[in-house]
């Protein structure tokens, strides 16, 4: 379960990344 859970947290911060660099090549 433990695992799972820092699975998703992992994918999650990976979006966000990602959708941070998005939003940097916007401005």
């Amino acid at each position: 379960q433990g695992t799972a859970v820092e699975k998703i947290q992992t994918e999650y911060g990976l979006t966000l990344a990602e959708a941070q660099k998005q939003v940097a090549m916007y401005y």
